[in-house]
């Protein structure tokens, strides 16, 4: 599937705005971005995301109303270096699934889990998750940026301010090199 067919059927979707194809300068902005947060309690944040799309030879940075698509489990996750996860999000559309959280799961928010029962063997780190892209007929991976990327991301295509839109990267191979 091409870029340009790609962009038609993420810009025809409910609740986009735009989508953008992404060059190397702003893939170097949001990965140098990324690699420098730490959440506001202290821990290391890691996207696995960025890193599935790097296999990737073109990026789309889409502006919407909400999510592109469901979310069908987690989205982030709390981990160690072993890989146990002993919290998660828990996406609107899985709460109604009684394995979306397990028995002994404490809310925190109105929307994270944690289970007290699991004890970090290093230090904790929250992960962002990759997801594919149900609705593209062509390998994807994609995911949501962090806050501060979400910004610089919004003030670079014209949607400074937006708080009410959704940043999503989109990764999929066109066959054609974009950077």
């Amino acid at each position: 599937m091409g870029t340009e067919e790609v962009l038609k059927k993420i810009r025809s979707r409910d609740g986009v705005l735009d989508a953008f194809v992404i060059d190397e300068d702003v893939l170097s902005m949001i990965e140098g971005e990324e690699s420098n947060i730490r959440t506001s309690g202290g821990l290391v944040y890691e996207n696995l995301g960025i890193d599935r799309s790097k296999e990737m030879d073109t990026h789309v940075c889409v502006f919407s109303k909400g999510f592109i698509t469901d979310p069908k489990g987690p989205m982030v996750v709390m981990t160690d270096d072993t890989g146990v996860i002993y919290g998660h999000d828990v996406p609107r559309k899985c709460k109604l699934s009684s394995s979306a959280v397990r028995n002994g799961a404490i809310w925190i928010s109105d929307d994270f889990v944690v289970y007290p029962d699991i004890i970090p063997k290093s230090e904790p780190k929250f992960v962002v998750l990759p997801r594919s892209v149900d609705f593209l007929e062509t390998e994807t991976t994609s995911y949501n940026p962090a806050l501060s990327t979400d910004g610089l991301l919004k003030e670079r295509f014209g949607f400074g301010g937006r708080g009410d839109l959704t940043t999503t990267i989109v990764a999929f191979n066109s066959g054609a090199q974009t950077f």
